[in-house]
């Protein structure tokens, strides 16, 4: 298993496959504005390995960190 170091987020999981989870984001294209959010979840076992792409533009990647930040703000009032 190679480990991107680029993740910005990475888990590992210890069951019977080992499984590792990451979660990337990267610019979609140069000056495009446009950026790739990947998440992977791979193991032993490459037949059960799984990858997830959304594309996201600057402003739906701005939705995501609002509502990501709003979640985070309420756990720490309850």
């Amino acid at each position: 298993m190679n480990i991107d170091h680029g993740a910005i987020f990475q888990q590992c999981v210890y069951d019977a496959d080992n499984r590792f989870v990451d979660l990337t984001l990267r610019p979609a294209a140069v000056y495009s504005g446009a950026f790739m959010l990947t998440m992977t979840d791979t193991s032993n076992d490459a037949e059960m390995d799984m990858m997830i792409e959304l594309y996201l533009t600057e402003e739906n990647l701005k939705k995501v960190i609002d509502r990501l930040t709003k979640v985070l703000e309420n756990e720490r009032t309850n």
